[in-house]
């Protein structure tokens, strides 16, 4: 598996065997097998009613496998919970949205991409940071090879280097956005290319019914995409401000209410002067696929058909060509 690139060498071993709705990478353990086939046996001799089994079944070895089969074998998960660096990532798990490993299961990423994920998520890539002070394999400094200011982690490199934050940074956060005004131009029968990766917007695109704004400067203010749903009968006008981010994935609620409070002045000055009904709406996916829980809800206030987990491809893969 590291041959062909589907394992990364220094990613956890214990997250291996673990289930991919649990955030592992789904293999089993042969010895885990071994170990179940023993508990199933040793269960067959016990309620076995032929005499020679019967004798069997007062071994030692067969009351262990009895008294082992009663506790919960999760041993693979505790022991990638209980480390320092490898387990952070667990934690985050119990903070972020429950379906967040669900790209594991429906993404369909290539096993290389998904190794290099794995082992972002894991801490475990030969950054100047790790090998400086955790591995000690005689890196000068621990700074960024490519800004040389701030120390090289992995938080660093996908999130945090001025030197990639107008390009690949931007890129990133604009596949997003182009995907949402994508789905918008399909609720509302605008012009859209055949699939959302492909799509180009428009600066501006409207008919009788909508105008969405792309990357539009309003008061001093550039929201992603202003969403104007036009007043029609007794529905008074409705604007949406919609602006996304890719940060860290620990940073997703502090990134979340920075949105909203800073765009707020904008909300206000909208609803004064266009009239109708006016509220941000952030789209907040960190940068190795951990979405919030307020995620799904905002999705389904915009009414778009794209799931969290395509959001989510769309923002891992673009973090694994940084990587």
């Amino acid at each position: 598996l590291t041959i062909h690139g589907a394992f990364h060498p220094k990613a956890d071993m214990d997250r291996f065997y673990v289930p991919r709705r649990k955030g592992g990478r789904g293999l089993k353990c042969i010895e885990d097998l071994v170990f179940k086939e023993w508990c199933a046996l040793c269960e067959y001799l016990k309620h076995s009613t032929t005499p020679a089994l019967k004798l069997v079944s007062k071994e030692k070895t067969v009351e262990k496998g009895m008294r082992e089969n009663q506790t919960d074998h999760e041993d693979h998960l505790m022991k990638w919970e209980a480390k320092a660096i490898h387990g952070k990532w667990t934690k985050l798990l119990k903070i972020v949205d429950e379906d967040s490993s669900k790209w594991l299961r429906t993404a369909h990423l290539k096993p290389p991409t998904e190794a290099l994920i794995i082992a972002a998520q894991d801490q475990a890539l030969h950054t100047n940071w790790l090998g400086h002070y955790v591995l000690r394999t005689g890196e000068t400094t621990d700074k960024c090879r490519r800004c040389k200011i701030f120390a090289e982690t992995v938080m660093h490199i996908v999130s945090g280097c001025p030197m990639l934050a107008q390009g690949v940074y931007c890129e990133r956060h604009n596949q997003v956005a182009s995907a949402l005004h994508w789905d918008f131009c399909g609720q509302y029968q605008l012009p859209r290319g055949q699939h959302w990766w492909e799509h180009k917007p428009e600066p501006v695109t409207e008919n009788e019914r909508v105008k969405i704004l792309w990357d539009f400067t309003l008061r001093l203010e550039k929201p992603d995409i202003l969403l104007t749903q036009k007043a029609s009968g007794s529905n008074p006008q409705k604007i949406t401000i919609i602006d996304i981010a890719c940060p860290w994935d620990e940073t997703l609620a502090e990134k979340e209410e920075e949105k909203i409070s800073k765009y707020q002045p904008l909300r206000m000055e909208l609803k004064r002067t266009w009239g109708g009904k006016a509220k941000v709406v952030p789209i907040v996916i960190g940068t190795l696929g951990a979405p919030p829980k307020t995620l799904k809800g905002y999705l389904q206030e915009l009414d778009i058909t794209i799931n969290v987990q395509t959001l989510q491809k769309a923002v891992i893969l673009r973090t694994s060509s940084i990587l």
